[in-house]
């Protein structure tokens, strides 16, 4: 009897000195191996693995096209925090998550803070030398593009000539984030441009970077060279867009009648998706070759006519019945985008009614027989159902239901 009360006891207290050296262990790891602010670590746990990956994603494309941050992320609700952040994020650099470290370095970027940039500059300084715990070098430039830090450009400026370095998308693309600041960058990415030999990646990273940090004297023909010398589909897009941003409309006009299809295509692409003030009346001219692609039984840029055609709302109103063709084709796998577009255009689209909602009937949806409300487009039941289904092109067609008849 004695023996098993003093088993009991002992085991009693091997649980309480275990119980204390887990309470110690997590005393050490939050306040001595991860110095700092808790509220701070707190917001970086929530991004450790990867979690925030798709908030992240939104916030940082809202920041990459100078549009307002939703503000969802953790690298946003870090910058929010300003200043105060700083210590501890200079840690989190080297904390063993990936995704902790990327975090750390954007919301760093996003406060632009100038104590940020020598650990940055550190890290892509240091790029042929891995290391499980080290801040990606291509993470490391992007952040330093976007302090806006004069002190970043000679470190951007030594990635860039390093030509064994697979990331210089990134250092250029930082670049672009730094605009005019970086305007001694502006003959390296000509001559990027220019060597066709070089990565895509490359070459469409300098197209944006030309047209944000260069003069429009400078930018506009060596982006226009391209244009009309690419035979790849994507560099003569992105050309496209840069144009129009930098509102060389004479240009783009012009190229409308160009002879290359794919360059016609890219001009009205671009006036139509970066229309501002001095864009606004073209869409007669505009329209016509949008809808002309669109028709093309091998076109391969469906998407990026389909997007410009939404962009333009309801002046695309003449390429409605095209889009309606494209919804009734089942092998085209844009057809998503028509519907999204056709939304888009809101009360002139009302003849793609039926057909949106055919298409919104490819797929039994549960709650409904072919006898109930499926054949009423206007039935709330039906677009409430729809929009709760996970068939997003079917989602998509309801969506646009409700802002044909709504904005009627």
């Amino acid at each position: 009897m004695k023996p098993d009360f003093l088993r009991q006891r002992w085991r009693m207290l091997a649980l309480g000195v275990l119980a204390c050296a887990v309470v110690l262990c997590g005393v050490w790891y939050v306040y001595v191996r991860r110095p700092g602010d808790p509220a701070v670590w707190a917001l970086l746990d929530e991004a450790r693995g990867g979690r925030d990956f798709d908030n992240w994603r939104d916030d940082f494309r809202c920041f990459r096209a100078g549009k307002p941050v939703k503000g969802l992320s953790v690298m946003a609700r870090l910058a929010r925090m300003g200043p105060a952040a700083v210590d501890t994020l200079l840690v989190a650099l080297e904390d063993r998550d990936f995704f902790v470290r990327a975090n750390a370095a954007n919301a760093l970027g996003m406060i632009r803070d100038p104590r940020a940039v020598a650990p940055l500059a550190d890290a892509l300084k240091n790029r042929h030398e891995p290391s499980e715990r080290r801040l990606s070098p291509s993470v490391a430039a992007i952040s330093l593009g976007m302090t806006g830090d004069k002190r970043a450009l000679p470190h951007l400026m030594d990635a860039l000539r390093d030509k064994n370095y697979d990331g210089r998308d990134s250092v250029v693309f930082a670049l672009g984030l730094m605009g005019p600041k970086a305007e001694q960058a502006t003959p390296v990415l000509a001559a990027i441009l220019k060597d066709t030999r070089t990565r895509s990646s490359v070459r469409l990273s300098a197209i944006t970077a030309l047209a944000r940090i260069a003069p429009p004297q400078v930018a506009t023909p060596a982006i226009r060279r391209v244009m009309e010398a690419s035979v790849d589909d994507l560099e003569c897009f992105r050309s496209g867009r840069a144009l129009a941003k930098l509102a060389d409309t004479e240009n783009l006009l012009g190229l409308l009648q160009h002879e290359e299809e794919l360059v016609r295509v890219s001009a009205a692409v671009g006036l139509a998706c970066e229309r501002s003030s001095r864009h606004q009346h073209f869409s007669a001219v505009v329209v016509p070759v949008l809808v002309k692609a669109l028709r093309a039984q091998d076109c391969r840029y469906f998407d990026w006519v389909i997007e410009a055609i939404g962009a333009l709302g309801p002046e695309a109103k003449d390429a409605v019945p095209a889009l309606i063709d494209l919804l009734g084709n089942t092998a085209n796998v844009s057809r998503e985008k028509a519907a999204r577009a056709l939304g888009q255009i809101g009360p002139g689209a009302k003849a793609a009614i039926p057909a949106l909602v055919e298409l919104a009937k490819e797929q039994y949806v549960h709650g409904l027989t072919p006898d109930d409300d499926f054949i009423d487009p206007n039935a709330p039941m039906l677009v409430e159902l729809m929009k709760r289904q996970h068939d997003r092109t079917r989602a998509t067609a309801a969506e646009a239901l409700e802002r044909i008849r709504g904005q009627e």
